[in-house]
């Protein structure tokens, strides 16, 4: 076990067996290795635990496998997106609408993004997202090697979506700087200074799509939206465009990143999906549920109590992902990852009324990129010799992926 590195937060009544320290940036390993420590937590703690290494000042729960994350999340009027989903100070200092909006309010804003990331629109955009698939691997198929975060995890998920929200092509590897400082700066001041610098670009693209709306492009549809028969204020209207914005320039590159590596290192799957491209739906499933990369907090709106544990209000807890996806209640044998398994829930994209509300353009772009990745390069691995390192910060991903493969 990590040692407590601060026992004065502990509340009162709180039994030692449920307090376990976990903290991805007090622990060097994991910026090397994040599953193999992970695992350790899965191993040693509770399923339910208390962790006094965060930000937060009174320590942080973290729930740990799938029923408890499940019942949690699925528990809006206790535990609460509106009092922020920060662990400690927020980039950005209002609320990101929809995600920090509980019901029934959050409801309403949601069904106005509805339309926007529907299985249907995503159908429409699946002939573009090739496109610009086909295109970034085209650039480096025949030099055999590349890293594939900046020659492709970036720009595909980004391309579209600078598309979908009608902002300057140009500009895109600049707006995905911005939100890697928004969420990986070393200092919160670094990150609030991004948090503002994307709002400021963001109001004059509102302001502008006030004065020559577009047909469909997500700051349209937003600036034109309504509820309740009243438009939205301006406030929400730059929140809402703040959410989409952030969310769609980092999310899949992570996701991106940890399918990749997980293919690199185990040439057999690589094997297997290129014998049966039929299974890669499948396959990107159990990679999902075995190595989700995006935690989610909540905090406690009132009294309650929770597996026997009284929470009080302002309490901050938090899922662990990889807990619920390997946890052998649910999942037969958890730790194999198998592409022909049935019935694979998991929480890479959240659950409960705030589950992503893009998951159907993550999935779309996840799946293609493996579909046509397998179909056009050859075996590829790690570049050998490379040291891989990850960002614990938020949602953790890779620095970096130097991928080599036969010509």
């Amino acid at each position: 076990m990590f040692p407590v590195k601060y026992p004065e937060r502990i509340p009162a009544g709180v039994p030692a067996a449920m307090v376990y320290d976990f903290n991805p940036e007090s622990i060097p390993e994991f910026a090397c290795d994040p599953w193999a420590v992970l695992a350790r937590v899965r191993r040693e703690a509770p399923p339910f635990f208390f962790t006094t290494d965060f930000e937060a000042d009174r320590g942080v729960w973290v729930v740990a496998n799938e029923q408890l994350m499940r019942e949690m999340l699925q528990q809006p009027d206790v535990f609460t997106t509106e009092m922020g989903v920060s662990i400690g100070p927020a980039p950005w200092p209002r609320k990101i609408i929809p995600l920090e909006v509980d019901p029934p309010h959050h409801l309403q804003y949601r069904a106005l993004l509805g339309p926007i990331f529907s299985p249907r629109t995503i159908d429409r955009l699946e002939g573009r997202v090739r496109e610009v698939t086909r295109q970034l691997i085209d650039r480096v198929a025949a030099a055999g090697e590349c890293d594939f975060l900046t020659a492709f995890a970036k720009p595909l998920p980004s391309t579209i979506l600078v598309e979908v929200m009608g902002l300057p092509p140009g500009r895109r590897a600049e707006f995905v700087e911005w939100v890697e400082e928004l969420f990986h700066a070393p200092t919160i001041g670094e990150r609030q200074a991004a948090g503002v610098r994307c709002m400021d670009y963001l109001r004059e693209v509102i302001a502008e799509r006030r004065r020559h709306p577009g047909d469909d492009d997500v700051v349209s549809v937003i600036c034109r939206a309504q509820v309740d028969g009243r438009p939205l204020e301006d406030e929400v209207v730059e929140d809402m465009v703040m959410f989409v914005f952030q969310a769609g320039l980092d999310t899949v590159t992570a996701g991106l990143g940890h399918v990749f590596h997980f293919l690199a290192t185990h040439p057999e799957r690589q094997r297997e999906l290129r014998a049966n491209p039929g299974l890669i739906p499948n396959a990107l499933e159990e990679i999902l549920r075995a190595y989700p990369w995006i935690g989610t907090t909540r905090k406690v709106r009132k009294a309650a109590t929770f597996h026997g544990v009284a929470l009080q209000p302002g309490d901050v807890v938090r899922t662990l992902p990889y807990g619920a996806g390997r946890d052998a209640a649910v999942h037969d044998d958890p730790d194999t990852i198998d592409f022909h398994r049935a019935n694979i829930p998991h929480f890479a994209f959240g659950g409960g009324v705030h589950r992503c509300a893009g998951s159907h353009l993550a999935r779309r772009e996840l799946r293609i990129a493996m579909e046509a990745w397998l179909a056009a390069v050859g075996e590829f691995r790690v570049k050998p010799g490379a040291e891989l390192a990850y960002d614990a910060a938020g949602m953790f991903q890779l620095r970096a992926l130097p991928l080599v493969w036969d010509r």
